[in-house]
Order: structure tokens, then sequence, then C-alpha cells
């Protein structure tokens, strides 16, 4: 299975883009890049910031930057995704700086989106001028029909706080305790706020966050497996070797001989 934010990479424009079919779903997950997805045929479940919505037959979702999501298709359903960085498009980023969407689904119509079909939705990558215009293209459309509000401020601080925390920590072994000891909070009350803002529990959010920089490490450097499992913060191979096959349905070397394979 083909990760479709294979190395986490934030800046530097980086894009991947894919189409999947037969069935293909996602597990709660989160990255710092923006990712845009569009139903080409059938029905896609998403759950987008805790907001669960269906997409048909072209309809379009958004999710912004750290914002929690999974997808769940129909059996029959085909969907593209497109995960991007936000300096494609900084003008949107900073105007969705610190607010939610009241919603993830939008349309776009009329001639832009066969514009859209033509450059921007398929697996391959449009030239950069190209692919930033259809990006912005996009998000203009999504700012016209989602309305946005202000995140809560304590929601806010407390996300950007565990963000900073774990990507400075991931590959230490730290709990929830430890995060909410830092933070100065009551571990019980610290454990609902964190699930209240993230959607999920904290295993499951560090396990994400180290299985992203696994990946990165897979495919930009030739450490062994067993490097690669502790750089990235996992205290056990067996622990990696779960997590790494529950989310790509492969064992790490198999995942790195795949890709490799792919690249030629």
């Amino acid at each position: 299975m083909i990760f479709h934010q294979p190395d986490n990479s934030v800046g530097n424009h980086s894009y991947n883009a894919v189409i999947y079919a037969r069935g293909t779903d996602w597990e709660m997950h989160f990255h710092q890049n923006l990712e845009l997805i569009y139903a080409i045929s059938g029905n896609l479940h998403c759950n987008i910031g805790n907001k669960e919505e269906v997409l048909g037959t072209e309809d379009f979702a958004l999710c912004l930057s750290n914002e929690i999501h999974s997808l769940h298709p129909d059996s029959d359903t085909v969907y593209w995704v497109g995960v991007f960085s936000e300096d494609f498009v900084p003008e949107f980023a900073a105007a969705v700086k610190g607010k939610v969407g009241e919603g993830s689904r939008f349309r776009c119509d009329g001639a832009m989106l066969p514009y859209l079909r033509q450059n921007l939705l398929r697996e391959e990558t449009p030239d950069f001028y190209l692919l930033s215009s259809c990006l912005y293209a996009v998000c203009g459309m999504y700012l016209e029909q989602i309305p946005l509000t202000e995140r809560h401020r304590n929601e806010s601080s407390i996300m950007n706080f565990i963000l900073d925390y774990i990507a400075e920590n991931y590959r230490n072994r730290i709990t929830l305790k430890t995060v909410a000891d830092a933070l100065g909070y009551d571990y019980f009350y610290f454990s609902r706020i964190f699930c209240s803002v993230f959607g999920m529990h904290f295993n499951d959010y560090l396990n994400t966050y180290r299985f992203n920089a696994a990946v990165s490490l897979l495919l930009k450097t030739n450490l062994p497996i067993t490097q690669v499992a502790l750089e990235s913060g996992f205290q056990s191979i067996r622990t990696f070797n779960d997590v790494f096959r529950r989310k790509t349905g492969s064992a790490p070397a198999e995942y790195r001989k795949q890709k490799k394979r792919a690249e030629g």
C-alpha cells in the first residue's frame, strides 16, 4: 500500500498525489501539510476534525494543517488525494491559521472542475506554476464555501505545545503524564483535553508521529531497520513492526524495497 504522505515533508514545496480504489481506507492520522481530497466516483466517508461528512462524486474536502482525519470509502469508490505544503499557498495558510472550518466538503463547479481534472486531479505532478495556480483556485473555493471559526484559545495553545513538545522529544520515552507534567496540568484533566482536541489517544498520536519519522528515514537513508526504529523513537522492534504493518500493510523492510523498486 502506498502511504499518501510518504515522508511527512513540510515546506520546500513538497507535493504528493495518489488515486485510490478498491476500498483503500485510512485510519485516523495527521500531518503538517494540507490535504486535498476529491471523490472521483462513489461515496467517501470522511472524519475531519471530529466532523463526519460524506463526499459524493465530484465533491472536494480539505484538511488543514495538523487536522486529524480518516477516510473510509465504499467498496466501489475511487478518490484522489493530494498532500501539499503550505508554501504553495502562503496567503491561504495565513488566512486559516488558528482557525477551523465548520465543515470540509465543498464543490468546484463551472469551468473550474474540467480545468482541475485536466491539470491537477491525477497522479502526475504539474509544473510548479500550474500546480500553484490550481491549488490557489481550490483553496479559494474552500474559503468561499466553508465558514471559519477561531480555534478555542485553550485548545489552540495546548495543541501547539503538544506538537512542539513531541517534535523535540519523540525519540525519548515519553507518556501522556510526561506531557501533562511539562504543561503543568492534572493528568486526568489533561487526558480529557487531549482526546477532545486530537480525537485519539496519546499513544496513537505519538506512534503516528514516530511512524512518519520512520518512513522518512526508510526512504531517505540506508540505515538498518533496527536503527530506523530507534531513531524514530520506538522503544521496541515489535512495536515498530506492528505499527508499520497496521498503517501500510507491509513490514518496514518490505515497504522500503517496494518504494525503491518503484523509483527504478
